[in-house]
């Protein structure tokens, strides 16, 4: 038996083979390049009758498929809080809600694909799926595709969604403090995808209206333990303290008001005349 190549020509040279006592045979053929090919097989029996016969073409194919990955309609997030449309196998991903993965496989030879373990069928090479995350926690997205030579592209992807605030403590000024001047500290985390910042604002209230005592302060990349600068109290009154913390995909905390009272003016005390 000889293999040839679709063109006819000799791939594999003859190599005599020993058929069993049923007259059947089978013979194996290692590294083989990929192509398309065909067996001619000769038989000749003690009399020296001959005869030969060519089986049909077959393919032998050892690339495994592949696929782009990207994410729909900027839904989809790195640890920086970039959004992302081309995505990586093996890297990690941030949402705040469902999302949908797409692609276009490149394979001749196409078998089958799924996505989490759900059946895909593309169309003309592009295929998408609708991912749904069940919590708020990691979850791992696989994209199998499969050719029908048993080759197999394989996609890993970790999804974690994320629409919890950051966690914000405020440790300074302590409600209803008296003084002229205020530095205001505090502790923020965040169990998702981290921190963007920290903002301070301090107004002036009087009555019902409220008018801003310097510029907004604001603090990027905090992690732990923060300090805004000093804030002067000029004037006689109270004052309200506003923070509020961001996360990198928006989630927001917004302190509760903190009071503040700038009194230097002492008792009025009154004798009779």
């Amino acid at each position: 038996a000889c293999l040839l190549d679709k063109n006819g020509n000799v791939a594999k040279a003859y190599e005599t083979i020993s058929p069993g006592s049923d007259g059947k045979f089978s013979w194996k053929v290692y590294d083989i390049a990929e192509g398309t090919y065909k067996i001619k097989v000769k038989a000749e029996d003690s009399y020296g009758n001959k005869s030969e016969n060519e089986g049909g073409l077959f393919t032998v194919d050892t690339t495994a498929p592949t696929s782009t990955l990207t994410a729909e309609n900027e839904k989809v997030y790195d640890r920086d809080g970039s959004a992302k449309t081309d995505l990586a196998g093996g890297s990690s991903y941030y949402v705040k809600d469902n999302f949908t993965l797409k692609g276009t496989v490149t394979e001749t030879n196409f078998k089958s694909m799924t996505v989490d373990g759900k059946e895909v069928t593309p169309q003309n090479g592009s295929w998408r799926a609708e991912i749904t995350p069940e919590g708020e926690t990691t979850e791992t997205h696989t994209v199998v595709i499969e050719d029908k030579a048993g080759n197999k592209g394989t996609y890993v992807i970790y999804v974690t969604k994320d629409t919890s605030a950051p966690l914000l403590t405020v440790t300074s000024p302590t409600k209803g403090v008296n003084a002229a001047s205020i530095k205001v500290r505090g502790q923020v985390s965040d169990l998702g995808i981290g921190v963007k910042s920290v903002t301070c604002s301090v107004y002036k209230a009087d009555g019902t209206s409220e008018t801003q005592v310097g510029n907004t302060q604001k603090l990027s990349g905090v992690a732990g333990q923060f300090e805004f600068n000093e804030v002067i109290l000029n004037s006689e009154g109270k004052y309200k303290v506003k923070i509020s913390a961001q996360d990198k995909l928006g989630n927001k905390t917004e302190e509760t008001v903190i009071e503040t009272v700038n009194d230097k003016t002492g008792p009025s005390i009154q004798t009779p005349g």
